[in-house]
């Protein structure tokens, strides 16, 4: 009876030496996995991440750069000339805001991509963030040249510089138009003038043609009364000469 427990014992004790040792290099196995995972990730990142930040870099100053020429091209615009010339002038500073706001959008863009890798570091160990230093660099100088191109370009003068060149455009065209109307308007004075003058003229000539007809009418009075008064005086000659005869004939 007692043999038996003994091999039930020695049985449970070699079960639990063997699973001891299974827990052990378990252990041990999935240690050295994560370490070696571990280790590979950072190797990884090490070759690529700092080229990365290298072309971001590059790629920033090169936006901010044509950024500002840009801005210096809009702020030196010439707000005045003919109307051909401020049309052309407010195209031109539609195109370059345009591609000046696309500069601004790629450097934003830059800045998200930099703030993903430096909050993905701040998540790692203290220790194995020192080795990302090149990181903390590159985010700086970014963070310090948009900081820089913030302060130096300004929408609202852009904005206020498209306002002026229009209001002078407009004022140009008005101008113009002005100048054909005003040809137009004295066009028609000149002939409203000369009608009136022809007008003036006709009834002075009328007038002369009836001062005329009553010039004649009245000459032919007068001939109409002189000849009334020959006739008044032949009466008095024919008189004298009865006269002349009655004493004839007397004597």
């Amino acid at each position: 009876m007692k043999q038996p427990m003994k091999k039930v014992y020695i049985i449970v004790s070699l079960c639990s030496i063997q699973f001891y040792l299974a827990m052990q290099t378990v252990g041990q196995t999935e240690a050295t996995f994560s370490s070696q995972a571990s280790s590979e990730q950072v190797v990884s990142a090490a070759i690529v991440f700092p080229k990365t930040i290298q072309q971001l870099a590059t790629a920033a100053k090169d936006h901010s750069t044509r950024a500002n020429q840009l801005y210096e091209s809009i702020m030196e615009a010439t707000l005045s000339g003919s109307e051909p010339e401020l049309s052309k002038l407010l195209t031109n500073v539609l195109n370059e805001e345009h591609e000046l706001y696309g500069e601004l959008q790629s450097l934003h863009t830059i800045q998200d991509q930099m703030d993903t890798y430096h909050n993905q570091i701040h998540e790692l160990p203290e220790t194995e963030q020192s080795s990302y230093e090149f990181e903390r660099k590159g985010y700086q100088a970014l963070n310090k040249l948009i900081l820089q191109v913030n302060e130096t370009i300004n929408l609202q003068k852009i904005e206020s510089i498209k306002s002026t060149i229009q209001t002078e455009l407009n004022e140009s065209k008005e101008k113009i138009n002005n100048d054909i109307i005003e040809p137009k308007n004295d066009t028609e004075s000149n002939k409203s003038h000369n009608s009136e003058k022809d007008s003036t003229l006709k009834h002075d000539s009328n007038n002369s043609d009836t001062d005329s007809t009553l010039k004649h009418d009245s000459n032919d009075s007068d001939t109409v009364s002189t000849l009334k008064l020959d006739s008044d005086k032949d009466p008095t000659l024919k008189h004298d000469s009865n006269n002349s005869d009655t004493v004839s004939n007397q004597n």
